[in-house]
């Protein structure tokens, strides 16, 4: 079941890679938001799936759940700056985006 859920959550990974990197468009902000969300849910249960295999500091687990709750959050940020029917989007708009494509965060364990 966890391979499942791993599955999917790097399935909504490359959703959310790809309609990142075009978010510039309107339709693809809520896509990209609501693959963001998908990919950290999936996460979260593919760990409670393993939870008693998984030999890791429970602290990185948290960490890893924070950091794409982080992740979310800029996405979200990001549609409501383009919500406002800018013809160009904006500097804020594009350090949210930007920041979710290129600090996919990686625990330190």
């Amino acid at each position: 079941m966890a391979y499942g859920f791993i599955a999917v959550h790097a399935g909504a990974g490359g959703i959310a890679l790809v309609t990142g990197c075009v978010a510039s468009r309107r339709w693809s902000v809520p896509t990209y938001l609501w693959s963001l969300v998908t990919m950290e849910l999936l996460l979260v249960l593919a760990i409670g799936a393993k939870w008693a295999v998984i030999h890791g500091p429970p602290g990185a687990v948290r960490r890893v759940g924070h950091a794409g709750a982080y992740l979310v959050w800029h996405a979200d940020q990001a549609r409501r700056i383009r919500a406002s029917g800018l013809a160009e989007p904006s500097a804020r708009y594009v350090a949210h985006i930007g920041f979710t494509l290129i600090a996919w965060p990686t625990p330190s364990w």
